[in-house]
């Protein structure tokens, strides 16, 4: 009897299967890897540039469309841009191999014996397959626009839209990350016409996280309350302050984080008034916490001043007892302003950070409501701030003059000339050659073969002598020699 307990006997036809079975499964399983590894992505760190108006950005879209395919790698055929949404159709042709066994028959004979035999052949054949998609983006449905990398694809650079509705997320895929760009910042400017409040869904740090992951916390062996970071978007505030993919989030500004939304209620009333707000955190990575800073960047706010080249473009706050008085007042007047946004009015008209901002078109201005009012009210023209201890007063520059339209061209006299030299008798001329239709000459009634007698009440004999009165100013009159009479032309005013 064998050694070899019952249940660990395997007959050599068995063992042949398990090792049949065991090439077949990892020859499964490494395509879907590969597969897998393809259409990996990673976000990047997006901030749009909306463009001037909606025709402008249906016209870039259109133009972009001959470098773009559907995420699945189909080439897009037709795209249709309207102010309700975007349509596109795209289609992908595959060569498919069939293979088909065809039959035959036959026989021969052996001796007085007819003896049929029976066999066949396969066939394969090379059919072109297309498949055809279609996806609509309605513009009043997206919630987010993101720049996608994927790196192991030949279009590696992708323009995601999300939708409200599930399954109609769509993505366009390009080779070059400017093209992305640009196309993302048309579609975001048409967004914005259906959707005025889409801006408010994007991110400001570049974190996406899930809150007390039970089995990230369990592998990183972190026992506590925390957000698992499982993204982090190139380019980012979040990756320049040194957060990794994997990290968890723990405290910031020194307190634990005890909700998933601890990070908004910390950070939320800051973005209402900052461009840019800092604050410490610390991550868990390596059975450590680590110390980081963040400056976010407030992607709301700056986008909106982008849209809004009117508005004043200062980044306050209200002022406490430990900032200067304005001369000949005995309490804190104005505001005092932290940042001021680049090519915005205030920009425009020196307002520097710093400065006390506490009057604005001759308005006294207390606070931030004040000011903000002042700017709902109409266009400013003009500002007072103290600064350095000194009050000065600022001025909004002149809107730029409308450029001058270019000066018409001047008429072509639209005249073909010829010299004739002097003979005998007879000094030298000029002989009309041609004339074209419309034209100034023609207008005058000059006629082929006319001698040019005077232009402009100018003897002519030479085309030095035309050119000369050409060059001075539109011609009016002429004298010519028709048919052995002198006939004089223009002059004449016609009803």
């Amino acid at each position: 009897m064998s050694d070899v307990p019952r249940a660990l006997a395997v007959r050599p036809l068995g063992l042949l299967r398990l090792m049949l079975a065991a090439l077949a499964a990892l020859w499964i399983a490494v395509p879907a890897a590969q597969a897998e590894d393809l259409w990996a992505y990673e976000y990047h760190w997006y901030e749009p540039k909306p463009l001037a108006d909606a025709s402008r950005a249906a016209s870039t879209i259109i133009s972009l469309q001959k470098f773009f395919i559907l995420y699945g790698g189909m080439n897009i055929d037709q795209l249709v841009v309207t102010r309700e949404g975007l349509a596109v159709h795209g289609s992908q042709t595959t060569i498919q191999s069939n293979s088909q066994y065809v039959p035959s028959y036959g026989g021969s004979w052996i001796g007085n014996r007819y003896v049929p035999y029976y066999g066949g052949s396969t066939v394969t054949s090379q059919v072109p397959v297309t498949t055809q998609q279609q996806a609509y983006v309605p513009f009043k449905d997206v919630t987010g626009v993101y720049l996608m990398y994927l790196p192991h694809r030949e279009k590696h650079w992708g323009v995601h839209f999300t939708s409200r509705e599930d399954g109609k997320n769509v993505t366009l895929r390009t080779t070059d990350e400017g093209l992305a760009r640009q196309f993302a910042d048309a579609a975001v400017t048409l967004i914005e016409q259906a959707n005025p409040a889409f801006m408010l869904n994007f991110d400001e740090v570049g974190l996406w996280g899930v809150w007390n992951d039970a089995k990230a916390f369990k592998k990183a062996k972190y026992k506590g309350t925390g957000l698992h970071l499982v993204k982090v978007t190139r380019g980012s505030p979040a990756e320049r302050a040194g957060i990794r993919p994997g990290d968890i989030w723990v405290t910031i500004n020194g307190k634990p984080r005890t909700s998933g939304q601890s990070f908004s209620e910390v950070i939320g009333p800051a973005y209402d008034s900052n461009l840019e707000f800092s604050f410490d955190l610390e991550v868990w990575r390596d059975k450590q916490l680590i110390p980081l800073r963040l400056t976010a960047k407030n992607v709301r706010m700056t986008h909106w001043l982008a849209k809004n080249p009117k508005f004043l473009g200062v980044n306050f706050r209200e002022l406490t007892s430990a900032d200067p008085l304005v001369p000949g007042v005995t309490a804190p007047a104005g505001v005092f302003v932290r940042a001021v946004m680049e090519t915005t009015l205030a920009a425009r008209m020196d307002i520097r950070p710093g400065d006390i901002l506490f009057e604005l078109n001759g308005a006294a201005i207390a606070n931030g409501d004040a000011l903000i009012a002042v700017v709902k009210a109409g266009p400013i023209t003009s500002a007072k701030v103290l600064r350095d201890g000194a009050v000065i007063e600022l001025r909004a520059p002149p809107p730029p003059a409308a450029p001058k339209p270019p000066a018409a061209a001047p008429e072509r006299l639209g005249l073909g000339v010829r010299e004739i030299p002097a003979a005998e008798g007879r000094p030298a001329y000029l002989e009309v050659a041609a004339v074209e239709p419309g034209l100034a000459a023609a207008k005058l009634d000059l006629r082929a073969g006319d001698k040019l007698i005077e232009v402009n009440g100018k003897a002519v004999a030479t085309t030095a002598d035309l050119a000369a009165i050409v060059a001075g100013g539109p011609v009016v009159t002429a004298k010519v020699e028709r048919a052995g009479v002198v006939v004089p032309l223009g002059g004449v005013t016609r009803f």
